[in-house]
């Protein structure tokens, strides 16, 4: 089958967790922007956030997302603030694979996220940047999950079945 399917949402919505265990139990590749982003970097995001600056950072976002793009079958998880970036949106828009927006409440973004240090944007403030992205998110993906109080393999089933019902629609 030629699979593919964009987890999008904010940090700590759970994109990376479900992306690997989505990509395990259908025997898929996953592609991480991130990932993609420090290998060619040859440097993790918080030396890219302080070398180049979050233009820099978002500029190698970009790239990073077309790569993946290209592979099929793939599950693609993107970074968090892919979505601030206009061109990253209209990419996204006009995706006809699944571009899955990943929800989940402050107060459980706070409970995953807490004691983290390799991200640069949660800080004091993460609710108002979380706030502004919101519109950007619902924008840029054709279905929402929410992930507050899920367990992994029932999203995961829920994963499945929208890329099955996408697969018959091909």
């Amino acid at each position: 089958m030629n699979y593919q399917l964009v987890l999008i949402g904010f940090m700590g919505a759970g994109k990376t967790t479900l992306s690997q265990a989505l990509g395990r139990a259908n025997g898929l590749p996953v592609l991480d922007t991130d990932e993609l982003v420090t290998q060619q970097a040859h440097m993790p995001i918080n030396e890219i956030f302080s070398q180049e600056g979050e233009a820099g950072f978002r500029q190698r976002e970009h790239l990073a997302l077309l790569h993946a793009l290209t592979s099929k079958p793939a599950i693609i998880a993107t970074g968090g603030g892919i979505i601030t970036q206009a061109n990253n949106r209209q990419v996204l828009q006009s995706l006809t694979v699944p571009v899955v927006l990943l929800t989940a409440s402050p107060a459980e973004i706070k409970r995953r996220l807490a004691g983290t240090t390799d991200r640069p944007l949660f800080k004091k403030d993460w609710p108002s940047l979380m706030a502004k992205r919101n519109g950007w998110y619902t924008a840029s993906a054709n279905r929402v999950l929410p992930t507050t109080g899920r367990a992994i393999s029932e999203l995961v089933q829920e994963l499945q079945h929208i890329m099955e019902e996408v697969s018959i629609h091909d």
